[in-house]
């Protein structure tokens, strides 16, 4: 199963939806959460601290991207 939550406005509520439906789901089972937000609130939200020279994964989609003209997601 794949879920996204997304929306172009900021505000609305996506982080702390994700946060509690990832919670919800792992309590049954393993699941992934991938943060795509440039300011990575998902991930500080989840306690992940991010550390000095890491990369978000949002840093390196943005890099990839100037190196190839196709990519699949």
């Amino acid at each position: 199963m794949i879920i996204a939550v997304t929306n172009q406005k900021g505000g609305v509520a996506k982080t702390t939806s994700t946060i509690a439906l990832s919670g919800l789901l792992a309590e049954s089972s393993s699941c992934l959460v991938v943060d795509f937000d440039p300011q990575g609130n998902l991930t500080t939200g989840l306690g992940i601290k991010i550390q000095p020279g890491q990369m978000t994964a949002y840093e390196v989609l943005t890099v990839i991207s100037k190196r190839y003209s196709i990519y699949v997601l």
